[in-house]
């Protein structure tokens, strides 16, 4: 089985029923995981923060940083494989924005990633499916490209499916 590994701000999508996608040390971060059933095509993205107009420098280079410019260009390259565009029938599942900064909540960026996300899925025309979100537990995720099924196991040693 072939994996790909994603890091803060990275994206990859996987179109083979042998690859998945894995990501780790989701804090405050986001996975956002979009899965194709139809075409069999997976993608990950790991978003580190909500809105991009904070560096625009740094959207620009590393677009899958930021939930505004990140999930747009998953879906952009999604649809580039399976030369669909219409967001009908994708599943779509939501991993992380956890409160791991001590005190908790100073700066609530895993719940203000989740509401940004959750906003920019709207305007895409889409909903998630399936969420883990929230907590006080870093997240590890992997994404199989077959079925989408996603595998976490959390700082704590708890593994779970989405």
């Amino acid at each position: 089985m072939n994996r790909i590994v994603i890091g803060i701000g990275e994206y990859a999508v996987a179109s083979r029923s042998d690859e998945r996608i894995k990501t780790y040390g989701l804090g405050s971060c986001l996975a956002v995981v979009i899965h194709n059933p139809y075409r069999e095509v997976t993608g990950m993205v790991h978003i580190a923060l909500p809105d991009s107009t904070i560096d625009r420098e740094k959207a620009r280079k590393h677009p899958g940083y930021f939930a505004d410019t990140g999930i747009p260009l998953l879906l952009q390259t999604m649809n580039a494989i399976t030369e669909r565009e219409n967001p009908t029938g994708l599943v779509v599942k939501i991993v992380g924005g956890a409160s791991v900064l001590r005190p908790p909540n100073t700066f609530n960026i895993g719940t203000r990633n989740t509401t940004a996300v959750h906003h920019i899925l709207a305007a895409c025309g889409l909903t998630a499916a399936a969420s883990d979100v929230g907590g006080a537990a870093s997240r590890t995720v992997e994404v199989y490209a077959r079925d989408g099924a996603v595998s976490i196991r959390d700082s704590h040693g708890r593994i779970r499916l989405l």
